[in-house]
């Protein structure tokens, strides 16, 4: 019996010392089990005891990296295949270089529920990796002077907050193929290639990260949706925010951000659909402000641009709206080129080196209710049909308020001052309309070419008025207050009707063609009233009172009736040409005679004339008839 217990008794003991030996040998190799999931390492455990820990240890849910010696873990390289999160003491360096090169991972993330938190990763050619995982952490860790940062692949749900990721040789974050990724609150800075890089993924929020000196793209996008909120994107040697893509619809949300001093453009968008840029400062960047190229269905709100080559580029677009932006001091304002169906709006455009708004080659536009002044060279520069120019004021633009080239435009309701011209238009069937124009250094409005119309403008204080050069033309309904001619058109088939005209310099209207009409227009001049040089002329109901000649005539087969010249300085109606028929006009108080005639075979007949001591009508020529002339007091 006594046997037995003795033998019982070493057998319990036995237990017992083997345990406690265990326990002590776990001690002395600094693993230490505060509960069943949570595991330390230090500094004398390499990458093939702690994947070896990683790997055999089932309960293991958290593991810690220890400060005990230097706090520098050399060669880790750890391949993540449970949900394990990663914490280490502060000042914990895992180091990746091996033969003075980076090499390695030092996290390759290939399960669920990671996190890794606090340390500075260094060295490797990858510091962080995921592939085909969920919900993955990246925190308050340093990852710089490593080939790759952070490189997320087919990954949900990742947050990558609160880390500096500086100095890698190629991207800081790259995300591919992955969905619901957050970067957050991240100092960027010194990447040789694209600070962030984010290519065929979905629901990416990049927002408060610092974007720094970095050689690529602050944030490049390709064929991904997005929201960038808040950043802070300068001095990058690419674009500051860049989105390429060839999907036919994405989505972006760039808001709140700070684009600035970027070697390329500010934002830049290509091939992209569904874009919102709102309230963002872009200022000095090398190239433009906002750049759209190719895309459709974009919104540029409310952003603060300055000191860019184009503040605003759209070439080759579709529906783009660009709305209340201040574009201040970049070389030109606003530039649309090949684009159809856009919008400019509202927007403060000023202080431009060139133009306010450049558009070119562009189809139903419309540019509405802008502020365009002190550009030093054209207010609104463009070429493109049906296109709608309204409601803008434009002031102190160097050469030309609206220079326009193209078709079935509408100008209409601008107020112009103080350009050298106010409204230059090249091209058929375009409408000027209601504007307002004061203050021009030479013609308030010059129209080239055929069957475009000007009516109801009012010009104050110009130079000069309107000036024609084509066919088939509309004046009407003007109001011309001037220092020189108030309206002087060229070529034929040409109708003006129902203008008011005051000229204070040498021609009310001065006229050169045929086939023109000259109807009710009210004319005060300083010198001729109405000028006409040409044949086949129709000048009817016109009311004239000028200090030199009422109606001067150089042509033949013009038809002059029922015009009133009255106190005109010289003559009422002067015609040097033949068959000419003067009818039915009525001429007042003409200091010499009311109607001179020089010329053949031509009929004045049923004119009304102020009766005075010298002959009332004066002519040298053959076969001209007078008929029925009734003088009056």
């Amino acid at each position: 019996m006594q046997f037995k217990y003795n033998k019982l008794f070493k057998e319990y003991f036995s237990k017992i010392l083997f345990l406690a030996m265990f326990f002590s040998l776990l001690a002395l190799v600094s693993i230490s089990s505060v509960n069943a999931a949570s595991y330390s390492v230090n500094e004398t455990w390499d990458f093939v005891m702690i994947q070896d820990l990683l790997d055999n240890t089932n309960d293991i849910t958290n593991l810690h990296f220890t400060s005990d010696i230097s706090g520098v873990y050399n060669n880790i390289i750890l391949t993540i295949n449970k949900a394990v999160s990663f914490t280490c003491d502060e000042g914990v360096i895992l180091n990746g270089s091996y033969n003075g090169g980076p090499w390695g991972t030092a996290f390759n993330v290939l399960s669920n529920n990671v996190n890794i938190t606090g340390f500075t990763i260094i060295g490797y050619n990858q510091g962080i990796s995921t592939y085909n995982v969920n919900n993955i952490g990246i925190f308050n860790n340093n990852i710089s002077n490593n080939n790759h940062g952070v490189d997320i692949k087919s990954a949900t749900n990742v947050s990558i907050a609160n880390n500096t990721i500086n100095n890698n040789e190629f991207s800081g974050v790259n995300v591919n193929s992955s969905k619901n990724v957050i970067v957050d609150n991240n100092i960027l800075e010194s990447n040789s290639g694209d600070s962030i890089l984010v290519v065929s993924s979905d629901s990416v929020n990049l927002k408060n990260n610092k974007i720094r000196k970095n050689n690529g793209d602050g944030i490049s996008v390709n064929n991904s949706s997005l929201d960038a909120l808040n950043n802070l994107v300068e001095e990058n040697g690419g674009n500051g925010i860049s989105l390429n893509s060839y999907k036919s619809s994405n989505g972006a949300n760039i808001k709140d951000n700070i684009v600035k001093k970027n070697k390329g453009n500010g934002i830049n968008l290509e091939n992209f659909s569904k874009a919102y840029i709102n309230n963002n400062i872009v200022e000095s960047n090398a190239e433009d402000g906002i750049s759209i190229q190719d895309s459709s269905n974009v919104d540029i709100l409310s952003n603060n641009i300055s000191k860019n080559n184009n503040g605003i580029s759209v070439d080759s677009c579709e529906d783009v709206n660009i709305k209340n932006n201040k574009v201040i001091n970049n070389v030109i304002g606003v530039s649309l080129d090949h684009s159809k169906k856009s919008n400019i709006e509202n927007n403060n455009i000023e202080s431009n080196n060139k133009n306010g708004i450049n558009i070119f080659n562009s189809i139903n536009s419309k540019i509405i209710n802008n502020n365009i002044r002190n550009n030093q060279d054209y207010g609104i520069l463009g070429s493109g049909n049906y296109n709608d120019i309204s409601k803008n004021t434009l002031t102190n633009n160097k050469y030309v308020g609206i220079d326009f080239e193209g078709n079935k435009n509408n100008i209409k309701s601008n107020i112009i001052i103080k350009s050298y011209r106010g409204v230059l238009l090249v091209g058929y069937e375009n409408v000027i309309t209601n504007n307002n124009i004061n203050d021009i250094g030479n013609y308030g409005i010059l129209i080239y070419y055929d069957s475009n119309s000007a009516i109801s403008n009012t010009l104050k204080n110009n130079k000069m008025g309107i000036y024609i050069d084509g066919i088939k033309n509309i004046i009407s309904k003007n109001k011309i207050n001037t220092n020189s001619n108030g309206i002087y058109i060229k070529r034929n088939y040409n109708s003006l009707s129902s203008n008011s005209i005051n000229s204070k310099g040498k021609y009310g209207i001065k006229a050169t063609g045929s086939y023109n009409n000259f109807l009710k227009n009210k004319v005060i001049s300083k010198s001729y009233g109405i000028y006409l040089s040409g044949s086949k002329n129709n000048l009817k109901s016109n009311e004239i009172y000028s200090k030199f000649t009422g109606i001067y005539i150089n042509g033949n087969s013009n038809l002059i009736s029922k015009n009133i010249a009255d106190n005109n300085k010289r003559y009422g109606i002067e015609v040097k040409g033949n068959k000419n028929t003067i009818t039915k006009n009525k001429l007042f108080k003409n200091k010499s005679y009311a109607i001179k005639i020089v010329g053949k075979i031509n009929k004045i007949t049923y004119n009304t004339i102020s009766k005075k001591k010298k002959h009332e009508i004066l002519i040298s020529g053959k076969k001209n008839v007078i008929k029925a002339t009734k003088l009056v007091k």
